[in-house]
């Protein structure tokens, strides 16, 4: 971060904490879900649900937080970073921070059914079994989805990472 935007922009302190919670938060959910990911895989068939009915309320808790602090982050370092409301479609920055925001969003839209759907029926296998089978498999193909959208909104921020940031002279001129 000191050396990429955050490092760059003032103030500097404000801008590197920002960032820094922004990808704390960002790896926590990431990596969450990459773990659902290998520990569905990765245990056998028959274990798979057991394994699931624990590992997935207490990582959707989390992941509600780190999502939230991800919202937060974002939103604080692009008031520092964004210097107009045009800058979001009129500069090359703002259109692919709109096309990252957008990526989130939709991740958060699956993960946001996960947290409605698979978890209560993940959290109901024990007294009806009949549930949770169909609730692994839900939760497999809304986990994927949501990864493919993080890593494509990944890839925007590295996108990002070589765009200037708008200036904040246009703040003072009111058009790009």
């Amino acid at each position: 971060g000191v050396a990429g935007h955050a490092g760059e922009t003032s103030p500097r302190g404000l801008s590197l904490t920002f960032d820094w919670f922004h990808l704390v938060a960002g790896s926590v959910w990431v990596g969450g879900l990459i773990g659902l990911i290998v520990l569905a895989a990765s245990l056998p068939a028959a274990r798979r649900v057991a394994g699931l009915v624990v590992c997935v309320p207490r990582f959707s808790n989390t992941a509600v937080a780190s999502v939230n602090l991800l919202i937060a982050s974002g939103i604080a370092a692009s008031l520092v970073h964004i210097p107009t409301l045009a800058s979001m479609w009129q500069t090359s920055y703002g259109k692919t921070l709109s096309v990252k925001i957008l990526l989130l969003l939709a991740a958060g839209l699956l993960g946001s059914v996960n947290l409605a759907r698979t978890k209560p029926r993940l959290q109901a296998a024990a007294s009806h079994p009949q549930r949770a089978a169909g609730a692994a498999v839900l939760l497999r193909r809304l986990v994927g989805g949501e990864v493919v959208f993080v890593f494509g909104a990944v890839f925007a921020a590295a996108l990002l990472s070589s765009l200037a940031p708008p200036s904040k002279a246009l703040a003072r001129l009111g058009h790009v």
